[in-house]
């Protein structure tokens, strides 16, 4: 495959765009309105969803059901999509709701990577249609953590999972949120969230965020080979096709694009992932303590 040069997703405000560039991450206040709030709010509720654990909605609810979710969220962002970003190819959208209790953490994570990340950068756009604060279960950050992790993420390349630690303390971005304010940031920065201690449930959306001259691909470890395999995929195949992805195949119709042999599959510990952590904050570990 030919290499591409990257065309950078931008927002329309310089002083955002300067913060997404140089931090991976930003925050849009008012993204969306009063009135796009109140119609996902209502289609939520129409949706009757009953999910325990925070996942997208395309895992366990059946594709023609997670088809109108994703049209329907996509629709009624659009138009704040285009007030707000110069260029990007913006994706369809999942609710991710968190009950209210004890358990219920989002451990630190990688998403799967949905470009080829040695050429392009991809972003996650997450959108409380609630008031939110880290105490109901608002989404944090691990700062710089993408420099610090893989660009390789799928089913076959399991993302490091990471619990909330003490030691991550300092290097966790909080956020307090109103409703319709969006955080934008990289797939490949690591993310989570606590508990819901709020009586009600979290209520969020999320859509991906992809260059527009970037190729949506799916990366598949291929064992026999000891090959990096990139698929070029739709964006049916996250909804249709995720659960066999999940059990390790690679549905025939989609073709691969590009092909990086290995000697061995790329990993990474948490020990390894802490030290390149500490590394790119200039945090330097003493002998008997982990300052």
């Amino acid at each position: 495959m030919e290499s591409v040069v990257s065309k950078k997703i931008e927002l329309r405000d310089e002083g955002l765009n300067t913060t997404l560039l140089n931090k991976g991450y930003a925050v849009i206040p008012s993204f969306l309105s009063a009135g796009q709030i109140d119609n996902l709010l209502k289609f939520y509720s129409d949706c009757n969803l009953d999910q325990d654990k925070t996942q997208p909605n395309y895992l366990y609810l059946n594709p023609e059901k997670s088809f109108e979710i994703n049209r329907y969220i996509k629709s009624q962002i659009e138009a704040s999509f285009d007030e707000n970003f110069n260029s990007g190819n913006l994706l369809g959208g999942v609710f991710m709701i968190k009950k209210p209790g004890e358990n219920r953490e989002v451990d630190f994570h990688q998403d799967w990577s949905l470009v080829d990340e040695t050429q392009h950068i991809s972003y996650n756009l997450w959108c409380p249609l609630t008031n939110v604060t880290k105490d109901s279960g608002a989404l944090m950050i691990i700062d710089k953590s993408d420099k610090a992790g893989l660009p390789y993420r799928s089913s076959t390349f399991p993302p490091l999972e990471i619990g909330q630690q003490k030691k991550y303390t300092r290097f966790i971005k909080n956020f307090n949120l109103k409703a319709g304010d969006a955080i934008v940031y990289k797939h490949s920065l690591f993310h989570g969230s606590g508990n819901n201690n709020s009586p009600k449930d979290r209520i969020a959306i999320a859509c991906g965020i992809i260059p527009e001259n970037a190729a949506f691909i799916y990366q598949h470890w291929n064992e026999n080979t000891s090959t990096i395999e990139s698929y070029e995929v739709d964006q049916s195949f996250y909804i249709r096709c995720i659960h066999d992805v999940l059990s390790g195949k690679i549905p025939e119709k989609y073709k691969c694009i590009k092909k990086v042999p290995m000697t061995s599959r790329p990993e990474i510990s948490e020990a390894v992932f802490y030290k390149k952590l500490r590394k790119v904050h200039g945090v330097k570990r003493f002998i008997f303590f982990d300052f």
